[in-house]
């Protein structure tokens, strides 16, 4: 009721100043259906037979988003001050718990869930291999995070021209989104630190802004 009379209640002052036109259309449109609280969740969203090349990408993504965020909460413990590292871990938790709801939907073994370790071969080799860099130094660490997000971005890019199913396309148009963003906040940070010495403070900002809305 309170909604309805709002809505009167613009629609009464336009036509006073002729405008009904314009703001009718303001006082009853949709919400944004880029948000995603407009969004169908995946688990309402029909599903079709995966092929063996989407259930192979499937079971690469959970190793992917679990290396993550494993890498980044060892790398938060060597560099506490580097904040970006923890919150990106948390935002990759939420990213790999969205994966195991499509492996379970689907009917999928879950790999290994052992930290840094894993059942693809090239997500163990590329573990290893960030890892070792971020461990010479903080600037190293960032420039690591780059490199994972870049390498994710492509992978979500091709699981999605891959995929023919609409709950698999949503959960890695959203990690999509994520992996982006966390991309620039790890590149604000390693320039700052690089720069001007103060990459913490430069990628906080940023940080807050994109990791937040996973």
């Amino acid at each position: 009721m309170t909604s309805n009379r709002l809505i009167a209640g613009i629609v009464a002052a336009a036509l006073g100043l002729g405008l009904a036109g314009p703001a009718l259309g303001l006082a009853v449109a949709a919400p944004p259906t880029g948000r995603p609280g407009a969004q169908a969740t995946a688990s309402a969203l029909p599903t079709s037979p995966l092929s063996a090349a989407e259930k192979a990408t499937l079971l690469r993504m959970a190793d992917e988003e679990r290396m993550a965020r494993d890498l980044y909460t060892t790398i938060a413990e060597k560099y506490p001050d580097a904040t970006q590292f923890s919150r990106v871990a948390a935002s990759e938790q939420q990213h790999y718990d969205r994966v195991l709801t499509l492996l379970d939907r689907y009917a999928l073994t879950v790999p290994s869930t052992v930290a840094g370790t894993y059942d693809n071969a090239e997500v163990q080799q590329l573990y290893d291999g960030w890892l070792a860099r971020a461990q010479q130094s903080r600037d190293e660490a960032y420039r690591a995070a780059v490199a994972l997000e870049q390498a994710d971005v492509k992978d979500l890019q091709a699981a999605i021209d891959e995929s023919d199913n609409a709950d698999l396309d949503q959960v890695y148009g959203r990690l999509l989104a994520a992996s982006q963003q966390h991309e620039k906040a790890f590149t604000t940070g390693s320039v700052g630190a690089v720069g001007t010495g103060r990459g913490q403070a430069k990628g906080q900002g940023l940080r807050d802004g994109s990791c937040l809305q996973d």
